[in-house]
């Protein structure tokens, strides 16, 4: 028993030793402050961050870890896209909840603190098929949407309305960024639209139809990678959104030409259940861009109660959940003109 007592003292003696001996550099950046985040008020994947210091170089890298059920322990690279003497901002990576953050510079690892990100939905869940309905009392009609989703991407969207079909297919770059999709009608293609990223927050959409016409549109992200602005100079078009903390819609101000008649604006409020698009596999600005009223009410987190239009309410709204608070039916809310009763109509079903 002495001898192996008088081992492991020996082997405590050289450990400790031995890390005498190893060099610790100390953190080179100076003042360093990171974004203020919390669980009430986390950050998101693909958001830009500033995290001010001085002493960072051309060169430097920041790492995020996190750990997921569905993933387990990930540790990923954020963009770098601006270093200058006083602060570094980047990309943030597809990482979530309780975020350790790391600098490598001058062949070091350095941890440099923690964030918060908004948690990983876990449920797995996948919006598969919907209907809408328009009740129209002559002529009843019916839109189906299949979603085909493959690796966590949203690949296509396949619309059927009386016999016919419009698909939209939905292309990648290698870093899982929209590159463009393209619109076919039966098996006809009819649109391609292609992303051009001019740096973080700046994108153009450029259209090539295929019967020979081309246009653009300029596109406008925030930090969070929300659309702020849409922008079609050629027919003096201009949209903008602001959002609340869930990145749900809040205001929308649409403006034609540049006369003060020209505009208007809408507002929205939201229930606090999960947005039937969470988990699409698609950027949620593109549902945004795209301008499909079907899709754009519900493109944050939460689903859209009431719209307002310049001041006056303009549409009212309800949902039925399923067990996970996931909407399954979507109802509209009108007051009966003699009655004065609310109605409720059935506009949509959904299924996962």
């Amino acid at each position: 028993m002495k001898k192996i007592l008088y081992l492991l003292v020996l082997c405590v003696v050289a450990i400790s030793c031995s890390s005498d001996k190893i060099d610790v550099p100390e953190l080179p950046i100076d003042d360093l402050v990171l974004p203020e985040s919390s669980e009430k008020d986390p950050l998101f994947p693909g958001q830009i961050l500033k995290i001010k210091g001085k002493g960072f170089k051309q060169y430097s890298e920041i790492w995020m870890s996190c750990q997921t059920q569905s993933d387990g322990l990930i540790t990923l690279p954020a963009q770098i896209i601006e270093v200058t003497d006083g602060f570094l901002r980047c990309v943030a990576p597809q990482v979530y909840g309780k975020v350790s953050v790391f600098l490598k510079q001058d062949n070091h690892d350095f941890f440099i603190g923690g964030l918060y990100f908004e948690e990983k939905d876990e449920s797995g869940k996948v919006i598969k098929k919907c209907i809408f309905y328009d009740n129209d009392e002559v002529a009843p009609k019916q839109y189906n949407f299949e979603f085909v989703h493959q690796d966590k991407q949203l690949v296509s969207i396949v619309q059927k309305h009386q016999g016919k079909s419009l698909t939209t297919k939905f292309f990648y770059d290698s870093k899982g960024k929209l590159d463009k999709f393209e619109e076919y009608s039966e098996e006809t293609k009819e649109l391609t639209v292609t992303f051009e990223y001019k740096n973080a927050t700046q994108v153009t959409a450029k259209y090539v139809y295929e019967e020979g016409s081309s246009r653009s549109i300029d596109l406008t992200l925030d930090d969070k990678g929300n659309l702020i602005k849409k922008e079609d100079k050629a027919n003096q078009i201009v949209a903008e959104y602001t959002y609340d903390k869930k990145k749900n819609i809040s205001d929308y101000t649409k403006t034609y030409g540049s006369t003060e008649s020209s505009i208007t604006k809408y507002r929205y409020t939201y229930d606090d259940k999960k947005s039937f698009l969470t988990n699409l596999g698609a950027p949620s600005w593109f549902f945004v861009f795209n301008d499909d009223d079907l899709f754009s009410f519900s493109v944050g987190a939460n689903n859209r109660l009431t719209s307002t239009e310049d001041g006056k309410l303009d549409d009212r709204f309800k949902y039925e959940y399923d067990k996970d608070e996931f909407p399954k039916s979507l109802y509209l809310l009108e007051e009966n003109d003699i009655t004065k009763v609310s109605e409720e109509t059935k506009i949509a079903d959904f299924f996962y």
